[in-house]
């Protein structure tokens, strides 16, 4: 009889456009140390109502879609990118929810994220209490 190995998945949510990829590497760390998966959901938190002419037009998103290939590529690593467009904690528990991830990476700076700390922790304990994932914290300093 086979039994096959249940296989930890690992959830990166990242903003569009966000140059500092912290939270990536960390999460394909962990999925190279336990042999898992990881799904990076890059999430466009920019809203409706701006005006075009506020908006910061984004960086080449082929970049740095390039640098979290290359980054997976060296840790070893097998990865899904999915893209999002939302109020950034409602778009997770909503992938969440939908999807089987073991652990979610959360990186509680908020900036271009449009939500506060308090939301992102009440997300987090949400997910946990409930037993959806496992929540790791990342601080950004």
């Amino acid at each position: 009889m086979c039994y096959e190995r249940n296989m930890e998945k690992i959830l990166v949510p990242v903003v569009a456009g966000e140059k500092n990829i912290w939270a990536v590497i960390h999460g394909l760390q962990l999925a190279r140390r336990v042999q898992g998966t990881v799904t990076i959901l890059e999430i466009d938190v920019s809203g409706e109502q701006e005006q075009a002419s506020a908006r910061i037009p984004p960086i080449n998103r082929n970049i740095i879609h390039q640098r979290w290939r290359e980054q997976a590529e060296q840790k070893e690593v097998s990865y899904e990118y999915v893209q999002v467009k939302g109020s950034f904690c409602r778009e997770i528990r909503r992938f969440c929810y939908r999807n089987s991830h073991s652990t979610l990476i959360l990186e509680m700076s908020v900036n271009g994220k449009k939500t506060t700390p308090e939301a992102m922790l009440k997300m987090a304990r949400t997910l946990q209490t409930e037993k959806i994932c496992k929540v790791e914290l990342l601080m950004n300093s």
